[in-house]
């Protein structure tokens, strides 16, 4: 039997499975969940219609003996229409404000904070990616001279996120030309996106003969390529995967391997967060789902205003508390994208 039509009785007892499971870790039996959870059928009829759920999927059993375990397709049901979803209490909320209230500089301070707060409130480890920088809109680009031959290309977007980009010249510029191209930024520049500076600069510069325009004209063109900061030179942040690592209990040192590998490398775990982009509101990824790990969870959401901007989530264990976890990503992704988008907070 691959699937079943839940009754009120089914929803109750395999919420009830799901919960044991997610507060402690163990295996359940009809015994314990009668008295843990003062329901009013018997034990043999919630052994029963634990069996039928072992039939359908929803319940697993590693030994005879043992008590059965919720499967993903049971965490996913549980999820999706069985929990009750809490609010973030007001402590973590204000916890949350003046976290981000404390943050100045660049994107990478506000994501790097970001997944700090996800993994502080969480105990799990907190993720978060940049934003591609070329989806962002300008509100300022002006040159500097750093040297004879070096000048910075700043861009500032709107919310405050800032670009720094090195420019290394063949000739030296002249302070008079320095001073046009950058009145010209940023007089052309603001409410743009970078691509549509590209465009605006490729076709208003580019036959200019000037070599010292040509070359800065070619670094403007190469930001698509380069459009995250350079001073991050990641594109994901981590924090608290150590403690993750530490509530473990691993069955062999394969497993310890490969989780550690997926932190260290990044590669996995972009993959994963890179699936959330592709639609709106919270995304919840289990240890089947998507190349997901198993024993792991992943509860994510994109942030940004009008386009999605890159994503953060928590990353922990199956058996995460789904309720506070899910709000707690919800808000903290509105709280960036406000950020992002309008360089504000919420009160």
């Amino acid at each position: 039997m691959n699937q079943i039509t839940l009754s009120n009785k089914d929803r109750t007892i395999l919420s009830a499975v799901v919960d044991y499971y997610i507060r402690t870790g163990n295996p359940v039996g009809s015994k314990t969940l009668l008295e843990s959870y003062n329901l009013c059928w018997s034990p043999a009829t919630i052994r029963n219609t634990m069996a039928r759920f072992m039939d359908a999927g929803y319940l697993s059993q590693q030994h005879i003996s043992a008590g059965r375990i919720p499967t993903d397709k049971a965490i996913h049901l549980y999820i999706n229409s069985l929990m009750y979803v809490q609010k973030l209490s007001r402590d973590k909320i204000g916890f949350i404000n003046q976290r981000y209230k404390e943050v100045s500089g660049t994107v990478d301070d506000l994501l790097f904070e970001t997944s700090s707060v996800l993994s502080d409130i969480s105990e799990f480890a907190g993720l978060a990616t940049l934003p591609d920088s070329k989806y962002l809109e300008i509100n300022s680009a002006k040159l500097v001279k750093i040297d004879k031959k070096k000048i910075l290309l700043i861009i500032i977007f709107k919310g405050g996120i800032t670009q720094k980009t090195l420019i290394n010249l063949k000739n030296e510029i002249p302070e008079d030309v320095l001073k046009q191209l950058s009145h010209y930024l940023h007089s052309v520049s603001e409410h743009m996106t970078l691509d549509d500076l590209k465009t605006t600069v490729l076709s208003e510069l580019q036959y200019k003969k000037d070599e010292i325009y040509n070359e800065i004209v070619r670094s403007i063109l190469k930001l698509t390529d380069h459009s995250h900061s350079e001073s991050s030179g990641t594109d994901i942040f981590i924090k608290g995967h150590e403690s993750l690592i530490d509530k473990v209990n691993f069955n062999n040192t394969e497993d310890i391997k490969e989780l550690i590998k997926a932190f260290e490398e990044k590669k996995y775990l972009i993959e994963i967060l890179s699936k959330v982009m592709d639609g709106d509101g919270i995304k919840v990824f289990l240890g089947s789902d998507h190349g997901m790990m198993n024993g792991f969870s992943l509860v994510a959401c994109s942030y940004g205003d009008n386009k999605r901007l890159g994503t953060i989530g928590v990353f922990g264990l199956l058996r995460m508390d789904y309720s506070k976890i899910i709000p707690l990503v919800d808000y903290t992704a509105q709280m960036v994208s406000n950020i992002v988008s309008n360089g504000g907070y919420y009160d």
